[in-house]
């Protein structure tokens, strides 16, 4: 069973080079769900509206709260979203013309007053010294620890450049900003590029610390992931964090609309004798029908996202390859098969998930009152127990539902 891990901070940041699809929309979803994620930075959007809808189907239904700088046209475009509940935001500020964007707030774990400021820096050599200017000056102006993360469009030495050979001033220029700001950067763990397009590749995207930070964080690790569905790949800057044992079970509403799962619910309650009379320990068949829906989940409905890992991995795999190479056309092929594969995977995985309200509407037959079942207690539970008020969690009324509608039937 896959751990759950605690962290005192988890940020994210990444240039999704447009939030409109679908798909960018489940794989920012699929990260903050992954890593338990305190701060979400999303660069380059390339909208200039958003609601609480699109929100909530990047975030979920956690707690949130976001800024967002729009974009101009199809030009840039900042969001930051983030869980009041692990980050408690005390003010927003944008500067350089939506270029940067300010959050001041406290890690709740930890008590940390910081900034965490996002930059999407532009392509144009005089505007990004306009950049680099501005954050040498406002520099002098932060009296408290502090993150700079974004797309920097621009390199720190020709080896962050697949096929780099030679300094050129605005590297220099850029270097000159970061060392004149005090920050410093941590080792991105596994990964040397963070675009790439085709062959080409490079290092543009960066977290920078300040030393403060680091006093506060000793053990901060920062992460290059898998590409998804950008040129860009996410960054993870992880503070210190602490592992608190097994997740617990999570029953998924779209289970419902595959037709083998009730039939092995219907096989599981037939399995089980049930007398009118007789008392049953519901709590410990619950928990044996747990089980059973995992390993149903595995072998079935997990098929769709074991897929989507496999593939995701391959591409891992094929961007890490061209990151030391240059990829043959095969292979160029190949990557392009699998990003059509992911996306075609992307949308049958999403239209489950949005059909769950309309798969978990099985008719019910129970009345619910506030008192609540306890673990070991054992219930005097009929084949028509339907007449019983009952209150149960998420997970056992559902089943329970079922295994009703199915006895009365």
């Amino acid at each position: 069973m896959v751990s759950k891990i605690t962290y005192m901070g988890s940020i994210i940041v990444w240039n999704v080079c447009g939030l409109g699809g679908r798909e960018k929309k489940r794989c920012l979803r699929n990260l903050g769900r992954k890593f338990n994620l305190h701060i979400l930075g999303i660069l380059e959007t390339k909208l200039e509206t958003l609601n609480d809808f699109t929100i909530t189907a990047i975030w979920g239904r956690h707690p949130k709260a976001w800024y967002v700088v729009p974009s101009l046209g199809l030009l840039g475009g900042i969001l930051c979203i983030w869980n009041p509940n692990l980050f408690c935001v005390s003010g927003c500020s944008v500067a350089m013309n939506g270029r940067v964007l300010h959050i001041e707030g406290t890690f709740t774990r930890s008590n940390l007053d910081c900034l965490v400021s996002f930059v999407y820096a532009p392509n144009i050599g005089i505007l990004k010294n306009e950049l680099w200017t501005y954050l040498v000056t406002f520099r002098d102006s932060v009296s408290k620890p502090w993150c700079l993360a974004g797309d920097f469009n621009e390199t720190f030495f020709p080896s962050d450049r697949k096929g780099g050979s030679q300094i050129t001033s605005s590297m220099s220029r850029f270097k000159n900003c970061i060392d004149d700001c005090n920050l410093i950067e941590l080792p991105l763990n596994g990964r040397k590029f963070t675009w790439s397009r085709g062959n080409a590749a490079s290092r543009i995207d960066r977290i920078f610390l300040s030393g403060d930070w680091l006093q506060a964080f000793p053990s901060s690790s920062l992460f290059g992931l898998s590409k998804y569905s950008s040129d860009h790949r996410p960054l993870h800057l992880l503070l210190d964090h602490t592992n608190w044992g097994p997740k617990p079970f999570r029953f998924m509403n779209y289970w419902w609309l595959a037709s083998d799962f009730r039939i092995m619910i219907q096989s599981f309650w037939s399995s089980i004798a049930v007398s009118k009379s007789g008392s049953r320990k519901m709590v410990p068949a619950l928990k044996m029908l747990k089980e059973r829906c995992r390993q149903w989940s595995k072998a079935s409905v997990g098929n769709m996202n074991d897929r989507i890992e496999e593939l995701e991995l391959e591409a891992d795999l094929m961007d890490r390859q061209n990151e030391c190479r240059v990829l043959n056309i095969d292979e160029l092929i190949r990557s392009k098969s699998i990003a059509s594969q992911l996306k075609i995977l992307s949308y049958m995985y999403l239209h489950s998930s949005a059909s769950q309200m309309q798969a978990g509407s099985v008719a019910s037959h129970v009345s619910w009152a506030p008192h609540r079942w306890k673990l070991g207690q054992s219930y005097n539970v009929e084949p028509y127990f339907a007449q019983y008020q009952l209150s149960v969690g998420f997970v056992e009324r559902q089943i329970l539902i079922y295994w009703g509608s199915f006895v009365l039937d």
